[in-house]
């Protein structure tokens, strides 16, 4: 990814469904560890200083009463997987100003 001709960002996207693979069937996870574990990852990616810049994607898209969960208007129906108003409002989320910043 770094040595594409002529990048300059590069924007990561973890999802939910990363967290867990290392221990088998996602499935198997119990929820409440999975939740911690997703509020620590968050919680790292905004606040360790290892990035030039955060998107939070999350913050953006989680369920305002219940912020373990997707807002409904962007769920799938699965309570996992985005829609395309989910994917549109993350877009909305991207400050393109940082972008011209580098040039």
């Amino acid at each position: 990814m770094a040595s594409q001709p002529g990048a300059t960002h590069v924007i990561v996207l973890e999802g939910i469904n990363d967290i867990g693979i290392g221990k088998g069937s996602f499935n198997d996870i119990h929820f409440e560890e999975r939740e911690r574990v997703r509020q620590d990852v968050n919680r790292w990616i905004r606040g360790s200083g290892q990035f030039d810049a955060v998107i939070d994607f999350e913050l953006t898209v989680r369920d305002k009463s219940d912020p373990g969960r997707m807002a409904a208007a962007y769920d799938s129906g699965d309570n996992l997987h985005p829609c395309d108003a989910d994917y549109a409002a993350m877009a909305d989320a991207i400050d393109l100003k940082f972008f011209a910043k580098a040039r």
